[in-house]
């Protein structure tokens, strides 16, 4: 074990780190890791939203295309 005191990686902060941040790979206390958590959070729900944009017009050219399909036999039949 060391015996050397970790420090927070914020370049204005002088308090002993808490934890890891794995995110970014740095020593920090638990008041930059809460505000850096909080704003990984906003970029997870950001992304989550995108994600969610991109599933909806997957499906919904998945069933344009299955209606036109659908049409098509019809139409041959």
């Amino acid at each position: 074990m060391s015996d050397t005191v970790r420090m927070c990686r914020i370049a204005s902060c002088k308090r002993e780190a808490a934890t890891l941040c794995y995110h970014c790979q740095q020593d920090v206390c638990h008041a930059h890791f809460a505000q850096h958590s909080s704003m990984m959070m906003t970029d997870v729900y950001s992304l989550a939203d995108q994600i969610n944009i991109l599933t909806d017009n997957i499906t919904t050219f998945l069933t344009a295309q299955m209606r036109k399909n659908l049409f098509d036999q019809s139409q041959q039949w």
